[in-house]
Protein backbone atom coordinates (compact mmCIF):
# COMPACT_ATOMS: atom_id res chain seq x y z
CA UNK A 1 0.00 0.00 0.00
CA UNK A 2 1.31 3.32 -0.90
CA UNK A 3 0.30 6.15 0.98
CA UNK A 4 0.24 9.53 0.73
CA UNK A 5 -0.38 12.51 4.17
CA UNK A 6 -0.68 15.92 4.24
CA UNK A 7 -2.75 18.92 5.86
CA UNK A 8 -5.68 21.00 4.72
CA UNK A 9 -5.25 24.79 5.86
CA UNK A 10 -7.51 23.81 8.83
CA UNK A 11 -4.69 21.96 10.29
CA UNK A 12 -6.90 18.54 9.32
CA UNK A 13 -4.57 15.90 8.33
CA UNK A 14 -5.26 13.95 4.97
CA UNK A 15 -4.33 11.10 3.43
CA UNK A 16 -4.47 9.02 0.36
CA UNK A 17 -4.07 5.05 0.17
CA UNK A 18 -3.38 3.54 -3.28
CA UNK A 19 -3.12 -0.70 -2.85
CA UNK A 20 -2.62 -3.09 -5.74
CA UNK A 21 -4.62 -6.16 -4.95
CA UNK A 22 -2.92 -8.83 -4.74
CA UNK A 23 -3.48 -10.76 -8.26
CA UNK A 24 -5.35 -14.28 -7.83
CA UNK A 25 -5.83 -16.63 -10.26
CA UNK A 26 -9.84 -17.07 -9.66
CA UNK A 27 -10.56 -13.38 -8.32
CA UNK A 28 -9.09 -10.03 -9.30
CA UNK A 29 -6.38 -9.82 -11.53
CA UNK A 30 -6.08 -6.09 -12.13
CA UNK A 31 -7.53 -3.82 -9.54
CA UNK A 32 -6.77 -1.32 -7.45
CA UNK A 33 -8.28 -0.14 -4.05
CA UNK A 34 -8.47 3.68 -3.40
CA UNK A 35 -9.12 5.59 -0.41
CA UNK A 36 -9.20 8.99 0.99
CA UNK A 37 -9.07 10.01 4.70
CA UNK A 38 -9.76 12.97 6.59
CA UNK A 39 -9.15 13.96 9.81
CA UNK A 40 -8.72 10.43 10.03
CA UNK A 41 -12.08 9.26 8.54
CA UNK A 42 -12.77 7.40 5.60
CA UNK A 43 -14.56 9.52 3.08
CA UNK A 44 -14.03 6.99 0.21
CA UNK A 45 -13.03 3.38 -0.08
CA UNK A 46 -13.64 1.87 -3.40
CA UNK A 47 -12.08 -0.88 -5.61
CA UNK A 48 -11.18 -0.25 -9.04
CA UNK A 49 -10.39 -2.74 -11.80
CA UNK A 50 -8.34 -2.55 -15.32
CA UNK A 51 -8.67 -5.78 -16.49
CA UNK A 52 -9.02 -6.06 -20.21
CA UNK A 53 -8.05 -2.43 -20.44
CA UNK A 54 -5.05 -2.21 -23.44
CA UNK A 55 -2.40 0.19 -21.03
CA UNK A 56 -4.56 0.72 -17.22
CA UNK A 57 -1.24 -0.55 -15.15
CA UNK A 58 0.78 1.94 -17.54
CA UNK A 59 -1.49 4.86 -15.73
CA UNK A 60 -0.81 3.91 -12.42
CA UNK A 61 3.34 3.81 -13.35
CA UNK A 62 2.60 7.23 -15.00
CA UNK A 63 0.96 8.51 -11.43
CA UNK A 64 3.79 7.05 -9.82
CA UNK A 65 6.73 8.71 -11.64
CA UNK A 66 4.79 12.00 -11.30
CA UNK A 67 4.91 11.93 -8.06
CA UNK A 68 8.36 11.28 -7.83
CA UNK A 69 9.30 13.91 -9.91
CA UNK A 70 7.42 16.59 -8.25
CA UNK A 71 11.00 18.51 -7.61
CA UNK A 72 11.40 19.20 -10.82
CA UNK A 73 8.05 21.64 -11.25
CA UNK A 74 8.67 23.46 -8.06
CA UNK A 75 7.91 27.47 -8.61
CA UNK A 76 7.51 26.47 -12.63
CA UNK A 77 6.03 29.10 -14.54
CA UNK A 78 4.23 29.56 -18.12
CA UNK A 79 5.85 32.51 -20.29
CA UNK A 80 1.79 34.16 -20.38
CA UNK A 81 -0.67 35.13 -17.87
CA UNK A 82 -4.30 34.19 -18.01
CA UNK A 83 -5.07 37.44 -15.99
CA UNK A 84 -6.87 40.41 -17.37
CA UNK A 85 -5.50 42.01 -20.26
CA UNK A 86 -2.86 44.89 -19.22
CA UNK A 87 0.44 44.44 -18.10
CA UNK A 88 0.66 42.16 -15.55
CA UNK A 89 4.66 41.70 -13.87
CA UNK A 90 5.87 38.19 -14.24
CA UNK A 91 5.29 36.34 -11.14
CA UNK A 92 1.63 36.88 -12.06
CA UNK A 93 2.22 34.78 -15.46
CA UNK A 94 0.53 31.24 -14.76
CA UNK A 95 1.98 28.32 -12.29
CA UNK A 96 2.53 25.29 -13.94
CA UNK A 97 1.03 22.39 -12.87
CA UNK A 98 0.86 18.43 -13.51
CA UNK A 99 -1.95 16.41 -14.27
CA UNK A 100 -2.01 12.55 -14.29
CA UNK A 101 -5.06 10.38 -14.54
CA UNK A 102 -6.35 6.88 -14.99
CA UNK A 103 -9.90 7.69 -15.63
CA UNK A 104 -11.89 6.97 -12.26
CA UNK A 105 -8.28 8.60 -10.75
CA UNK A 106 -6.99 12.30 -11.48
CA UNK A 107 -4.12 13.64 -9.62
CA UNK A 108 -3.36 17.71 -10.41
CA UNK A 109 0.17 18.45 -8.58
CA UNK A 110 1.12 22.13 -7.99
CA UNK A 111 5.00 22.67 -5.96
CA UNK A 112 5.96 25.98 -4.92
CA UNK A 113 8.32 27.49 -2.41
CA UNK A 114 6.37 28.59 0.51
CA UNK A 115 7.92 30.46 3.83
CA UNK A 116 11.39 29.62 2.15
CA UNK A 117 10.07 25.50 2.09
CA UNK A 118 9.27 23.39 -1.33
CA UNK A 119 5.48 22.39 -0.99
CA UNK A 120 3.45 20.57 -2.95
CA UNK A 121 -0.38 21.09 -3.28
CA UNK A 122 -2.42 17.83 -4.20
CA UNK A 123 -5.46 17.68 -5.59
CA UNK A 124 -7.30 14.01 -6.24
CA UNK A 125 -10.25 13.17 -7.88
CA UNK A 126 -11.26 9.34 -7.79
CA UNK A 127 -14.95 8.24 -9.01
CA UNK A 128 -17.61 7.19 -6.68
CA UNK A 129 -19.47 5.52 -9.37
CA UNK A 130 -16.80 3.33 -11.09
CA UNK A 131 -18.62 0.76 -12.75
CA UNK A 132 -21.47 2.57 -13.51
CA UNK A 133 -21.92 3.02 -17.64
CA UNK A 134 -24.43 5.41 -18.83
CA UNK A 135 -24.40 7.92 -15.85
CA UNK A 136 -22.03 10.77 -15.91
CA UNK A 137 -18.73 9.83 -13.89
CA UNK A 138 -18.74 11.53 -10.12
CA UNK A 139 -15.56 12.55 -8.33
CA UNK A 140 -14.90 12.51 -4.45
CA UNK A 141 -12.18 15.13 -4.47
CA UNK A 142 -9.47 15.68 -1.49
CA UNK A 143 -7.77 19.04 -1.47
CA UNK A 144 -4.14 19.07 0.58
CA UNK A 145 -0.68 20.05 0.66
CA UNK A 146 2.77 17.82 1.43
CA UNK A 147 6.46 18.24 1.40
CA UNK A 148 7.87 16.92 -1.66
CA UNK A 149 10.25 14.12 0.01
CA UNK A 150 6.31 12.66 1.01
CA UNK A 151 5.03 12.43 -2.34
CA UNK A 152 8.29 11.57 -3.77
CA UNK A 153 8.18 8.66 -1.46
CA UNK A 154 4.91 8.09 -2.13
CA UNK A 155 5.44 7.75 -5.62
CA UNK A 156 8.41 5.11 -5.14
CA UNK A 157 5.92 3.06 -3.44
CA UNK A 158 3.03 2.92 -5.58
CA UNK A 159 5.77 2.12 -8.12
CA UNK A 160 7.22 -0.64 -6.19
CA UNK A 161 3.66 -1.78 -5.02
CA UNK A 162 2.76 -2.11 -9.00
CA UNK A 163 5.84 -4.27 -10.24
CA UNK A 164 5.54 -6.39 -7.37
CA UNK A 165 1.53 -7.18 -8.19
CA UNK A 166 3.19 -7.28 -12.35
CA UNK A 167 5.74 -9.72 -11.17
CA UNK A 168 3.24 -12.06 -9.45
CA UNK A 169 0.48 -11.87 -12.66
CA UNK A 170 3.31 -13.29 -14.37
CA UNK A 171 4.67 -15.92 -12.24
CA UNK A 172 1.07 -16.82 -11.56
CA UNK A 173 0.69 -16.80 -15.67
CA UNK A 174 -2.08 -14.19 -15.14
CA UNK A 175 -2.79 -12.31 -18.28
CA UNK A 176 -2.32 -8.46 -17.76
CA UNK A 177 -4.95 -7.55 -19.86
CA UNK A 178 -7.46 -9.57 -22.14
CA UNK A 179 -6.31 -11.54 -25.12
CA UNK A 180 -2.75 -11.94 -23.68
Amino acid sequence: MATLRGKVANGWLCSIEVTPITPRIDGPRDAYQVAFYENAKVVHNKYYDVHGWQLGHYYMFRIARAFQHTSEIIDARWGFSLSPPFPAPEEYNQSLCLQEDIGWLEFVLWAATHRGQPLLVVKAFAQTNPSAKTVLPIFKRLSFTCSLETAQDFGKELEFECQSAKELREALDIPSRLGD
